[in-house]
Formats: structure tokens, C-alpha cells, sequence
């Protein structure tokens, strides 16, 4: 009975080590999936920003050229708009990143970006509305109105407003929109393949349990 004991001990404990030793495993591997998958997500996040906050520029860039001219109330109320809604759209996904900041080794430097375009369109903002004020009451002057402009590129707009540094062209920003849009389908890709991955590990790990209870009831049967 002493040899035939033995084996059923081993038999006992083999199925709790073995799925302890395949659980430790999986959780090794899960974690570091999910560590890679959050990596994703923020430099998904990361690229989101930098998208919108270039077509901001864009946007402030183009709004300062088109004033360069006379314009009605109307055009010049138009501009306004659309760089306010630009800044608003640089706000959300500054929120959004903001979200998760403590994961971002030089987060400042969204910070400052962020401050940058909330001046920047703080001061256009200002200026249009000096713009409507005036039409009707004095007549357009042009050459003032470049002085007044060129007053706009203060030291903290230099980065908006520069030719060697400022905003990508239309067509740049078009391509980082596709290769934030591609960086997500990837993220995504990547996310079910472990899930289904996790998966079929989780199956297989069952089914090896449930092959491990079979030997105990067999072998409790025949001592029995």
C-alpha cells in the first residue's frame, strides 16, 4: 500500500501546483500586456494632441493672413469663430492627455503648448473684436494694421508664429491624422489578439485540470 500511496500524494498536489505555476504564468504575461496595451493608448493620446494642437496653428496662421485685409463685421466675426473652435477642440484632447499625465515623462511640455495656444488665441480674439469696433467709425488702414499684427508674435507665441518652427502644412497634418488613425486600428488589433490569446491559454489551462480530476476519480475508484 506504501508504493501505491505515494503516487496518489503526488497526483494530489501535481494539479494545484501546475495550475498555481500556469496562473502565475498567464498574470505574468496578462500584466505585461496590459502594460504594453496602456503604453499604446497614451502615445494614441499623445499624437491626438499634437494633431489637433498643429492644425490650431494652422488655423491661427491662416486667420492672421486672411485679416491682413479690409473684411466686413461678418468675415471678421467668421475667423473668430473658427480659431475659437479650434482652441476648444486643443483643450479636449489636452484634457484627455491630462488624464493620464503621470505616465508621460515630459508632460510639461504639453502644459506649455497648451498655455501657448490659450494666449495665442486669447490675443486674436482680442484683436478681431478691436477690428469690428472700428469699421464704421474709422477707415481700414493697412499698414497700421500689419504693425498691429506683426505686435502679436510675443515671445511666448515665437514657437506659433515662426516660419523655421511653426505648424506643419495642410498636407503634414493630413498625414499624422492617418498615422494616428492607423497607430489606433493597431492598438485595437493588438487588444483582441491578447484577449483571444488570454483565451485559448485560459481553455487549455481548464482542460488540463479537468484531465488532472479524471486521474484522481480513476485512481480513488480503483483503490477503492
Amino acid at each position: 500500500m506504501a508504493s501505491q500511496q505515494q503516487p496518489f500524494n503526488e497526483l494530489c498536489e501535481d494539479p494545484v501546483s501546475q495550475q498555481g505555476t500556469r496562473r502565475s504564468q498567464r498574470e505574468i504575461k496578462s500584466t505585461e500586456r496590459s502594460l504594453q496595451y496602456r503604453s499604446e493608448i497614451v502615445k494614441c493620446k499623445e499624437r491626438d494632441f499634437c494633431k489637433v494642437y498643429e492644425s490650431f496653428k494652422v488655423k491661427l496662421r491662416g486667420v492672421r493672413d486672411a485679416i491682413k485685409k479690409e473684411l466686413s463685421e461678418e468675415e471678421l466675426y467668421y475667423h473668430k469663430q473658427i480659431l475659437e473652435g479650434e482652441y476648444n477642440r486643443v483643450e479636449r484632447v489636452y484634457e484627455d492627455l491630462r488624464s493620464c499625465a503621470f505616465e508621460i515623462e515630459d508632460f510639461t511640455s504639453y502644459q506649455r503648448k497648451i498655455d501657448t495656444a490659450a494666449a495665442c488665441q486669447k490675443d486674436m480674439a482680442i484683436h478681431l473684436s478691436y477690428r469690428m469696433s472700428e469699421i464704421g467709425v474709422k477707415e481700414f488702414d493697412h499698414n497700421d494694421e500689419l504693425t498691429k499684427l506683426r505686435n502679436l508674435k510675443k515671445p511666448y507665441a515665437a514657437s506659433v508664429y515662426s516660419a523655421a518652427t511653426s505648424c506643419q502644412s495642410e498636407k503634414s497634418v493630413r498625414a499624422v491624422e492617418a498615422a494616428a488613425e492607423l497607430a489606433v486600428s493597431q492598438v485595437r488589433c493588438k487588444a483582441l489578439e491578447a484577449q483571444e490569446e488570454e483565451k485559448l491559454q485560459l481553455e487549455k489551462m481548464e482542460e488540463a485540470v479537468a484531465a488532472q480530476k479524471r486521474k484522481l476519480e480513476l485512481l480513488k475508484a480503483k483503490q477503492g
